[in-house]
């Protein structure tokens, strides 16, 4: 699952958790789960390229974008991540599997899940103007429309 592909208003599931990117917001059940802005924004990265190796660069540089950042932060946050998921040192790794070397990958199965409204293919939404009186039905060039302006004048 891309980054770029995760749909807005969508949500990804894995174990008891809901992942609302475009609000990165993360859920267990109906219950918020407190996490900083950096740790969300980790989730998001590797939730987007789940079961990819996402290296920690890559992830640096998404974080904390033209920021001159040591991969201790990373890990700082990877760490109060794995804590909010219930991923700790004496447990089976459920989410997050530190790649020696490389980075972190996702490695839960996590399901993407649109609301059912996505789902519709557009021409089944009614057409609406919303108080737009005068729609253009045909394009016009530049030069046609400074015309146009210039005669009014």
């Amino acid at each position: 699952m891309q980054s770029a592909a995760i749909p807005s208003q969508s949500e990804i599931v894995f174990g008891r958790f809901r992942f609302i990117p475009h609000r990165r917001l993360l859920l267990r059940g109906n219950q918020r789960i407190p996490l900083g802005s950096r740790a969300r924004e980790i989730l998001h990265a590797l939730l987007g390229r789940a079961g990819e190796i996402v290296s920690k660069a890559e992830l640096i540089e998404q974080v904390w974008p033209h920021t001159l950042v040591e991969e201790g932060a990373l890990r700082v946050h990877v760490a109060s991540l794995r804590k909010a998921l219930g991923d700790d040192r004496n447990t089976v790794t459920q989410f997050i599997e530190t790649v020696n070397g490389r980075g972190y990958r996702f490695v839960s199965p996590a399901e993407l899940r649109l609301p059912a409204d996505l789902a519709l293919p557009f021409r089944s939404y009614p057409e609406r103007h919303h108080g737009v009186a005068n729609v253009a039905r045909e394009c016009i060039t530049r030069e046609e429309a400074g015309r146009t302006a210039g005669e009014e004048a």
